[in-house]
């Protein structure tokens, strides 16, 4: 990992001297073990403005020299050859250096091919295979991490208000297919692919983080910090007898309506608690539906499809959850579309 900076040992060097030079040559004279780009972004920290680099005669030969190699044979040549080879080949065989052939290729918009981008993603992963990364093991401090999402926020962004040219879709769309992700997308979402990346979950993880994630999941969603995100309907419904809420599912919506226009329903509460339960050996927690309170009694109600009850998860759920209402002196119901026909109707409650 980098090293960190005590720009208080240099401010006064980069107020005195970088007015007077350019960022290069006071680095290279000054703090040869820093970075130019550092440098720069210090002084524009401090509000210093560097002298404004006027290039010699030999340099403006030198670009000239460069500018007279960049032309559209040479484009052409570039285009013939990125299919077979490298980079530093295709200078090699022209004659020219890799610096003439990237500018060539920004100048006339020149990409690479599938061929290619397929050669590159193997290059890049016989270069970092085995090898450690630069920035494994190091912990960045809260203040740095506010620092980075300050200097990156809104208008400060690279990307901000930026977006996407029709020839740039078509690229990323090749590169898409041609480097095979959807095709691990489809194996990730077969029963093969579930079972093995929830193996290797499980193998990185200890029990007690998971028991924690699940504790603090379960916390978020009782108090609405985290957003619902579910394969059913989220509906915001008003109800005079339990409030407003954002059900998870279309079932869920209809129940809720069921129990509002109920005469011996007094009051309902949605997800008013998580319960503690086993599965797997691991202690996870669940949260039941609703809990309601009827003129001569009080149920906790599930709202499930009937094919979902027989589910190991959902028995060891279920079964937490009649201890608990045990304990507690309430009824445990699990509600579904065989014992309650409303959930498979339409319903006309207030929804916004």
């Amino acid at each position: 990992m980098a090293r960190k900076v005590d720009w208080a040992l240099h401010d006064d060097l980069i107020r005195t001297h970088l007015p007077h030079q350019t960022v290069e040559s006071f680095t290279s004279q000054f703090l040869p073990h820093i970075s130019s780009k550092a440098v720069g972004a210090r002084a524009r920290k401090l509000g210093i403005k560097p002298a404004k680099y006027h290039p010699t005669e030999e340099h403006k030969q030198k670009i000239a020299k460069t500018e007279s190699k960049i032309t559209p044979e040479l484009a052409e040549q570039i285009k013939a050859l990125r299919d077979d080879f490298t980079l530093k080949q295709i200078a090699q065989k022209l004659g020219v250096s890799c610096k003439t052939v990237v500018y060539t290729n920004r100048r006339f918009g020149i990409h690479l091919s599938p061929n290619g981008i397929a050669r590159a993603h193997a290059g890049s992963v016989a270069a970092h295979l085995g090898k450690i990364p630069w920035n494994k093991g190091g912990n960045l401090t809260e203040d740095t991490k506010l620092k980075i999402g300050a200097a990156l926020k809104g208008d400060k962004n690279g990307q901000f208000g930026r977006g996407m040219t029709e020839e740039e879709k078509v690229r990323w769309k090749e590169a898409y297919f041609t480097n095979g992700v959807h095709k691990m997308r489809q194996w990730l979402a077969s029963e093969t692919g579930k079972q093995a990346l929830f193996k290797a979950l499980r193998s990185t993880t200890t029990k007690e983080f998971r028991e924690r994630v699940s504790k603090k999941v379960c916390w978020l969603y009782q108090t609405g910090k985290l957003k619902i995100h579910s394969v059913g309907i989220s509906t915001l419904l008003t109800t005079q007898k339990g409030g407003q809420f954002r059900t998870r599912s279309s079932w869920e919506t209809r129940y809720a309506q069921h129990l509002d226009s109920d005469k011996d329903v007094i009051q309902f509460q949605y997800e008013p608690l998580f319960i503690e339960y086993e599965h797997d050996s691991i202690k996870k927690h669940y949260i039941p539906d609703f809990l309601v309170t009827y003129t001569d009694h009080v149920e906790l109600v599930e709202v499930k499809p009937i094919f979902q009850v027989p589910y190991s998860k959902n028995q060891a759920k279920f079964r937490a959850a009649e201890t608990f209402c045990i304990t507690k002196g309430i009824k445990f119901v699990v509600i579904t579309e065989e014992n309650e026909p409303c959930l498979t109707q339409n319903s006309d409650a207030q929804i916004f």
